[in-house]
């Protein structure tokens, strides 16, 4: 019985290594694409509804998401080539516990900017500064973080939906 549960202790630990495997790649992926609708974000606050009030926030926050991501990615990089040792594979716990943290941070500071800017903000990004405020919180308890698996798509999901809906504009004649 004892050495049942050591082998599945073991499994589990396999499964939690650092490798380079397609889900690497998708992690790249989704890192990106969370830069690109960061940046998105500050164009369209600029662009449409002359916002600017969170513009150094959403470059921290573009900032730490490439420090995170790649950091992740080339730390699977560097285990698969087998230069990880046991104090770079703690380390690279530590830095994205950190990244986490800022995350968490930020998210709660742009939310708090945009709900108090409600008047001034369309209803999108009111409900978006709430989803915002919502993850931080997760994200900075770090215990909670895990909440963040589910509500971070959403999170990137509903800022794809709000960049594809038509811009609210007054025409003047």
């Amino acid at each position: 019985m004892f050495n049942s549960r050591l082998e599945e202790v073991a499994n589990w630990a396999g499964l939690i290594q650092p490798k380079l495997d397609i889900y690497s790649w998708v992690f790249l992926f989704i890192g990106a694409i969370s830069i690109y609708l960061y940046a998105y974000l500050k164009k369209i606050l600029h662009d449409q509804l002359n916002f600017k009030k969170v513009d150094v926030l959403l470059t921290l926050i573009i900032i730490n998401s490439a420090i995170f991501y790649s950091g992740i990615f080339i730390s699977d990089v560097l285990a698969n080539l087998g230069y990880a040792l046991a104090w770079t594979t703690t380390g690279v716990h530590i830095f994205g516990v950190i990244c986490i943290v800022i995350f968490g941070i930020l998210d709660i500071v742009i939310g708090i900017l945009l709900l108090a800017n409600h008047r001034d903000l369309p209803s999108y990004l009111v409900i978006l500064a709430v989803i915002s405020l919502l993850l931080g919180l997760f994200e900075v308890s770090v215990i909670f973080s895990i909440a963040s698996i589910v509500i971070y798509p959403l999170y990137l999901i509903f800022l794809a939906v709000f960049f594809l809906r038509k811009p609210e504009t007054v025409e003047v004649v």
